[in-house]
């Protein structure tokens, strides 16, 4: 059936590429074009859009009346726009007529250099021709979408030196000269435009190329033998229902999407040109008629004229609409309304906005719960002002407005936003906005510019689609690589036989790895996996039966190309196998996202055969097929051929780095080129030919995509069949005439000529390959080996097999058993794919050698040996840990991080110690990991806070990284802000980051963070093949694990040591308790010399010690190791503790024979007695509890390795082995959630070591089934943690008490859910001291917790416990001032206690009170009488609390629980809302302001007693955070 006219009627184009592609004219019910963006990924979660009726919307008019302020209050708080307002619009009005007129005159510019394309109409012929030409492209449609989107980009460069008007960055002459480079670097004006879409740009080339190309012949787009289409017409008319659809179905949808990201129209132009030259070189197998029209050029050929009709001329066009449309005045007019909005209507509108989104669509409350509910409704006011004043900058790159879009979009991603929720979002502003264009027509109706609801909706719906195109790519893209990924390890599975839970337990790590990376790093198992399916998957090949048989080499980390080449030599030697052929892969480093080729060999076989054109008779010698890499190699003086020219010399090997102008070139040694010289048995007049081959077709220029990693440098041979190297002499080197002759066929008279000779030459081929014993196979045996594996794969695995007919049955010929084997050419993925020809893409540049490596060509058989994964040392990443630890557990992580990663031997300090970063550039590091915590009101750690305040230096472009992960807990209200802070300084500083900011927070069970980060960093730095590499060199296999053991120091050096001894710090002169009743309670007010001035609200640190009593129980446990050491004088256990406490150790490790100092943070030597009670944390964190378990589960597999039956049956038996057992499989558990309840209750059971010490004593400390204990001393010091100092908030004023300072503690004392009883470390050391005669280490730390600078300021205090603490300090400085005679403002004490006699400081609150200082609003919550809170004595105070909120000079404290500070803000917005009459959202702004201002200030800790119930309900609160948001509006 011939094609018709090519106007055609409304169709459904089956596409071969990706999903159906509509025609241009999209049937009834697509969406309006320009609302599309990208598919989404297959396994996307789908949810229906919302279709928003004029009924549907004045429904929503009622509901939002009923949940908030009416649409009329937002309508009323419209203002009209001031002059300068108006001033500000005709500004924009003329920047958007300059917009519009330069973009008209792009238009008619490259319609201009379109229309020679439009002087001859196509015809039949051209349309069928170039059908058919595309079929042929479509075969090898990898490397032609590749070649085509790199030669557009090229193409597209500046020429000249000039500033680039497309929006890219001004070019520099040399970047003219060499448009590859900034292709390569990611600088051409394309990907400026593309940017983060560049990674589906192939996809999308293609699929407009395929839809457009195939709109020319509709009639015969069903395919007779594959007559149903992938994916069904009504299933695509069902995604478009609604009025938003964000996914590109139709090629108006593709070009609205260039459009709308910045591509220009004369790169349209350009794109026509693409197109042609690519088809031209990356069409194999075209036929005479379609090279003969492709060399009349782009304009003249049909093809040229096709894409210029149906792509170029179409998306120019759609570039010009969608100028028009961000010009329009029904946008603008939307403006104006928008503009009228004052800033608290804006605000209220975001309040109704998530009300309405969260209460019809409840499934988003777990997204958007995530951050702070008030936070995000002012953010959608902000993000709504920006779009609709900015919609006129969409298209322009390197705006403000595409870089702040840029940015929502990776915020979006970050909280894991799905793309489905978008329509949703889009349908809830339309609902929004409905009332007011509503308003907006009724007001107009009589004007001279009426409105017309309808058509402003419409207009909303448009600038909707195309701004939110681009906001939700970075997560559509994210969607779809974990589907691609998803649907990899459900293959690997299935070969593997994993089991569900295998499957879902990698699949996490791999989703958080692509959340964290964008990527994921595939272990060498899956690799090899995934390589053997590539091959089982690939329709053209007929030898697939032996795909399970495939060896992967995993050469990934190898990097440098000399070693890359003695890995390909090593390759060909075990391809090879003497003489018997295996199946070889290897691979080298994946693909980046950034990388245009990544390192690829440009070399299309291992072992090619060069050809030299005569220029005068165009006689080629050699093999054809190879003239343009040869005749490259020659002109550009990287290879000399041999004096004597043959058909058979073997190319050198051409390898291209990424950045380098040149490739790199390597001749292989003689010693792994194995070749066969082709001889016939009968006929010696064609052995006389010379005729050779190589043995091994190694392939070097394929690709494979794996679950969304794309691996292009993975050179791989299988074996040949015969009749591919009969192939390839008969056809490139025509050897047909001369063996006719040979043999005295005449070529004239015979017509079956070539038939015959074919014949003879496959003879020679299996002849010659069977004489020297080299694996082949002939067309019959492979041919019934490829029926046998079609049955089986259909029989055994229930697995249709695709295959691809021409290359199967057509090659192997009709008397072959595939003959009549019926087949479907169908996509199974993985696969391997083409890659586009690198060398025909790349400019040669000046000449200069720079970047040449010369050709390595010197290695001879007796030079080089065999090389094997050994030989080839794995270039390590040299990581330097930095931490900031306030409490121990940024310490604690940092250090189980350099734990795991101690075969590349990281070094690890504080953030401090590495402050400037000048370290990195002198030790040479790769990499800087960061661990830090948040402490007080968003501050660093004290061993962190001198790095924030130096310069880093600046390391762009040098290839250093990073990865920071953050600690701190949600009930701050500063949550990990000094590590969003250090992210910030490495990024701005160059460094290139691994992941993203990870966030452990404490309040909802941090230990899996912490742990998933841990193994992230690890596999990004150090992936298993690298592991297992540097583990094999060092042979850790066979290794012993590495033994800690206690050095006690004797003779001289024990009479030289000096013990330590702890500073005497600041006298104590006064501890007194100051609850009235104090049986089960205590609090403490302690009085020191003061160690230096400070201000009130300063904090004081205090250093803790252990217990004596703690120290003893803990020394207790090792009794039987202590007394097996050499200092072993006394009888009782007393006496030999006190003895040994106080003799001097060191601690070392033995290591392969080796011995050496310990990796511990404290210094030795020391002594037992001061390690125990000023070093070391004996409490047990999550993380503690994880090393421990870890410790004690390796400690006892070793042994039970060494035991003997009876020992192993006596170890069966022991209850607390078996205790011990299981809670070390919950706490290693890889579920989370499980994980994370068995380290609480392990913690719960066992708070410090010493109580895990004295439960497991018996098994651990004593000789169990062996001579010696399983647990020494020094294997648990050297990973206890380190005793950190504690912080109080001060109670006291300098100015009143200028050499004293005061704090108030709590002494804790709690019981686990388990019974255990716990008492604070440092509060009962406090409480221990005696006044007069103890001492304690303290240091004053600065605090932003400040007095207003107006004396005359009104001030709110609130506080309730010891939250009263620094509020003492400053209403002394209060009282002293007004003593003096200064006025002062009125001050709101708001204090809360249990009872009337746990009221502290009472008396001098009272005095205050009385004086006229304060005025006291007291809370009792457990009193005879009704129950309140401070937060409940803030709503009381009612109006006037109000009133006092919205002056511009209160300042209100809070300080306490941050629960309570959490409840008292809740307390502050009810208040505003109800006595200033404010919307949620306004009232939460106006406390956002204040913090800002610096007039709402928080000193607030963490949860302290009944911690564990009180982390649930955090937790618990964290997930219904944005429910508890909701339920504030029922008062």
């Amino acid at each position: 059936m011939g094609c018709g006219s090519s106007k055609q009627p409304d169709h459904v184009v089956t596409s071969e590429y990706g999903s159906p592609i509509r025609g241009r004219h999209s049937p009834k019910g697509a969406p309006v074009a320009g609302t599309g963006g990208a598919a989404p990924a297959a396994k996307s979660r789908s949810v229906p859009a919302t279709t928003t009726t004029t009924a549907t919307a004045s429904k929503s008019t009622t509901t939002i009346a009923k949940e908030g302020p009416p649409p009329q209050a937002v309508q009323q708080q419209q203002q009209s726009a001031p002059k300068k307002l108006l001033s500000m619009t005709a500004k924009r009005s003329s920047l958007r007529d300059d917009e519009r007129n330069r973009a008209v005159e792009e238009v008619q510019t490259a319609m201009q250099d379109l229309r020679p394309y439009q002087m001859k109409p196509l015809t039949k012929q051209d349309k069928v021709l170039v059908m058919q030409g595309w079929n042929k492209a479509l075969a090898f449609s990898t490397a032609f979408s590749e070649a085509l989107l790199i030669y557009w980009r090229l193409i597209c460069c500046p020429t000249i030196e000039t500033s680039d008007e497309s929006g890219g960055p001004s070019s520099e002459s040399k970047h003219a000269k060499d448009p590859m480079s900034l292709v390569e670097k990611n600088q051409d004006p394309l990907f400026y435009c593309l940017q983060d879409r560049m990674g589906d740009a192939e996809t999308l080339l293609m699929g407009v190329l395929d839809g457009a190309i195939r709109s020319l012949c509709p009639a015969n787009q069903v395919v007779q033998r594959e007559a149903y289409r992938p994916m069904q017409e009504d299933a695509i008319v069902e995604r478009t229902k609604g009025e938003f659809s964000l996914e590109c179905q139709s090629l108006d949808d593709h070009f609205a999407l260039f459009a709308r990201l910045g591509v220009k129209p004369y790169y349209w132009v350009r794109f026509v040109i693409a197109v042609h030259w690519t088809m031209s070189t990356h069409a194999p197998y075209a036929q005479e008629d379609d090279l003969e029209n492709l060399e009349l050029g782009a304009i003249n050929s049909a093809l040229g004229r096709v894409v210029a009709l149906t792509v170029a001329i179409p998306a120019i066009q759609t570039y010009k609409g969608l100028v028009t449309l961000y010009q329009a005045p029904i946008v603008h007019k939307i403006q104006d309304i928008w503009n009228r909005f004052s800033e608290v209507g804006r605000a209220d509108f975001g309040e109704i906005f998530y009300r309405k989104l969260l209460t019809e669509h409840p499934q988003l409350l777990d997204f958007f719960s995530k951050t702070d509910m008030d936070t995000l409704a002012i953010h959608l006011s902000m993000a709504l002002d920006m779009v609709i004043r900015n919609v006129h900058a969409m298209g322009a790159m390197n705006t403000m407005f595409r870089s702040a879009l840029e940015n929502l979009a990776e915020v979006h991603r970050r909280m894991n936003v799905p793309t489905y929720s978008y329509a949703l979002v889009g349908a809830t502003i339309l609902e929004c906005f409905q009332p007011v264009f509503d308003k907006e027509e009724e007001d107009t109706k009589d004007s001279d510019d009426p409105a017309i609801a309808s058509e402003l909706r419409a207009a909303l719906v448009k600038v909707y689609g195309e701004i939110m195109s681009l906001v939700y790519y970075p997560m559509l893209k994210q969607e779809r690589m974990v589907a691609t990924a998803r649907e990899f390890y459900e293959h690997v599975k299935e070969v593997l036989e994993w089991s569900d839970n295998q499957l879902e337990s990698r699949f996490s790590q791999i989703e958080e790895e692509i959340q964290a990376t964008g990527s994921y790093i595939q272990t060498t198992e899956e690799l090899e996996t995934g390589a053997r399916l590539a091959w089982r998957n690939s329709a053209k090949c007929v030898g697939r039966i032996a795909w399970n048989t495939l060896k992967i080499r995993d050469c990934r980390h190898i990097k440098d190309p000399d070693k890359m080449f003695k890995e390909v030599r090593q390759h060909l030697l075990e391809a090879t196998a003497g003489t018997n052929i295996q199946s070889v892969m290897t691979v080298f480093k994946p693909q980046a996202a950034t990388e245009v080729f990544g390192t690829r060999f440009w070399s299309s076989q291992f072992v090619r055969y060069a050809a030299y054109k005569n220029m005068l008779t165009g006689k080629i010698v050699g093999d054809p097929a190879n003239l343009e890499i040869t005749e490259y190699l020659i002109s550009n003086n990287l290879w000399t051929p041999p004096e004597k020219i043959s058909r058979f010399d073997v190319l050198p090997l051409v390898l291209k780095l990424p950045g380098k102008k040149k490739p790199i070139i390597h001749e292989l040694p003689k010693d792994c080129i194995f070749e066969v010289d082709l001889e016939h048995p009968d006929r010696p007049e064609l052995s006389a030919l010379g005729l050779r081959w190589s043995t091994v077709p190694a392939i070097s220029n394929f690709k494979m995509n794996l679950g969304g990693i794309v691996y292009q440098n993975m050179p791989f041979n299988g074996w040949f069949v015969s009749t591919e190297i009969v192939r390839n002499l008969m056809e490139r080197y025509d050897v047909g005439p001369e063996i006719a002759a040979a043999i005295g066929l005449d070529t004239e008279k015979n017509a079956m000529w070539r038939q015959m000779v074919s014949c003879e030459v496959e003879h020679m081929v299996l002849h010659s390959f069977q004489k020297h014993k080299f694996t082949i196979v002939d067309p019959m045996t492979v041919g019934r080996q490829f029926c046998t594996h079609v049955q089986r794969e259909r029989e055994q695995f229930g697995r249709e097999c695709p295959g691809q007919w021409s290359w199967i049955g057509g090659l192997l010929g009709p008397t072959n058993p595939t003959w009549h084997l019926e087949l479907r050419d169908f996509l199974v993925k993985p696969q391997y794919e083409y890659a586009s020809e690198g060398m025909l893409l790349h400019g040669i540049g000046s000449g200069e050698n720079d970047d040449l490596v010369s050709a390595v060509s010197a290695a001879t058989s007796d030079t080089m040996s065999m090389f094997s994964l050994n030989d080839v040392a794995p270039e390590l990443p040299n990581v330097l840990i930095l931490y900031g630890s306030q409490t121990g557990n940024a310490e604690a992580a940092a250090r189980r991080l350099k734990r795991d990663l101690r075969l590349i031997k990281p070094a690890m300090m504080t953030l401090n110690d590495a402050k400037g970063l000048g370290i990195v550039e002198k030790r040479k590091f790769t990499h800087v990991i960061a661990v830090c915590s948040t402490f007080g009101d968003g501050h660093a750690p004290g061993n962190a806070s001198e790095f924030f305040e130096t310069e880093l230096p600046d390391f762009s472009n040098e290839g250093k990284q990073f990865a920071v992960l953050g600690l701190g807990s949600t009930v701050y209200p500063k949550f990990c802000q000094a590590a969003e802070k250090l992210e910030k300084m490495f990024r701005s500083s160059g460094l290139e980051s691994i992941a993203t900011l990870a966030k452990a927070d404490e309040a909802a069970g941090a230990d899996g963070t912490i742990e998933d980060w841990i193994h992230l960093v690890k596999a990004i730095i150090l992936p298993p093949n690298i592991e297992m590499l540097v583990g094999s060199s060092l042979d850790e296999s066979n290794a012993a694990r590495p033994v800690n053991k206690l050095h006690w120091l004797t003779g001289k050096e024990a009479t030289n040591f000096a013990s330590p001894a702890p500073s005497g710090g600041s006298p104590c002169i006064l501890n007194e308790e100051i609850l009235e009743s104090h049986e089960t309670r205590s609090i403490r007010k302690i009085t020191f010399k003061g160690p230096a001035p400070y201000e009130s609200g300063d904090h004081l640190s205090v250093k803790p010690a252990n217990s004596d009593a703690m120290v003893r129980r803990f020394l207790q446990c090792f009794m039987v190791e202590l007394r097996s050491t050499p200092l072993e004088e006394s009888t009782s256990d007393k006496e030999l503790i006190d003895h040994i406490s106080t003799q001097p150790f060191d601690l070392q490790v033995d290591e392969s024979g080796t011995t050496m100092p310990a990796d511990v943070f404290f210094q030795t030597p020391t002594t037992l007695g001061y390690l125990l009670k000023h070093m070391l944390n004996l409490s047990l964190s999550s993380k503690d509890a994880i090393d421990l378990v870890e410790l004690v589960k390796q400690l006892l597999d070793e042994r039970m390795e060494s035991a003997t039956g009876l020992d192993k049956d006596t170890v069966s038996g022991s209850s607390d082995i078996q205790t011990l057992l299981g809670a070390s499989k919950g706490i290693l558990d890889s579920d989370s959630s499980a994980r994370t309840q068995a380290i609480d209750d392990f913690i719960a059971t066992y708070p410090t070591i010493v109580d895990f010490l004295e439960t497991f004593k018996d098994c651990l400390l004593e000789p169990f089934f062996d001579d010696t204990p399983i647990l020494s001393m020094a294997e648990l010091l050297c990973i206890l943690t380190r005793l950190q100092p504690r912080y109080y908030s001060i109670s006291s004023s300098n100015k009143v008490s200028p050499d004293e300072i005061t704090i108030t503690v709590g002494v804790l004392r709690v019981e686990t859910s388990k019974g255990v009883t716990i008492d604070g470390v440092c509060s009962n050391y406090l409480a221990s001291l005696k006044e007069g005669v103890d001492g304690a280490v303290v240091a004053v730390h600065k605090s932003s917790f400040r007095l207003p600078k107006d004396p005359q300021a009104p001030i709110m205090m609130v506080g309730a416990g010891t939250g009263l603490s620094p509020m003492m300090g400053f209403l002394d400085e209060k009282a002293l001032a007004k003593k003096n005679g200064a006025a002062g403002g009125i001050i709101h004490l708001f204090f809360g206690c249990r009872t009337i006699q746990d009221f502290i400081y009472k008396e001098k609150i009272e005095e205050y009170e009385k004086g006229g200082l304060l005025v006291l609003h007291h809370a009792l919550s457990r009193s005879s009488g009704p129950k309140t809170y401070v937060q409940n004595k803030i709503k009381e105070m009612g109006k006037e609390a109000a009133d006092l909120l919205l002056r511009k000079d209160t300042h209100y404290y809070v300080c306490g629980d941050a629960r309570m500070a959490k409840e008292c803000y809740e307390s502050c917005i009810d208040v505003l809302r109800k006595h200033a009459v404010m919307s949620r959202v306004t009232a939460a702004r106006h406390l956002k302001q204040m913090e800002a201002q610096g007039r709402w200030q928080t000193d607030v800790w963490g949860i302290v007693s009944d911690y564990e119930n009180a982390k649930k309900q955090v937790m618990e609160s964290k997930r219904k955070a944005a429910k508890l948001w909701m339920q504030h509006f029922d008062s």
